[in-house]
């Protein structure tokens, strides 16, 4: 099995306390409101067509999302396991 197929099965499909980790806060929600009124606001001016291709958009932007995160995962995990070892190498010294 390949490194990148092990962290994508970790980060896709394992249950652990940290994919319960979701923003929260005044300032949080303040923001999410006010992108969610921007957003209907903006979606008020669209045709039909233009709704479409907005769709389309956002679920692009998603896909991209998921791989970046993805990644940001990958280079965590491999900073962790890089720090970790170097501990345990000062520990021999």
């Amino acid at each position: 099995m390949k490194y990148e197929s092990i962290i994508n099965k970790i980060f896709n499909e394992a249950e652990c306390m940290a994919a319960h980790i979701i923003p929260s806060g005044e300032e949080y929600s303040a923001a999410a409101e006010e992108m969610k009124i921007a957003e209907q606001k903006l979606l008020d001016t669209f045709s039909k067509t233009q709704e479409g291709l907005f769709d389309e958009y956002e679920s692009a932007v998603c896909d991209v999302g998921t791989f970046e995160d993805t990644e940001t995962f990958r280079y965590g995990v491999s900073v962790g396991v890089r720090f970790l070892l170097e501990a345990l190498m000062l520990e021999k010294i």
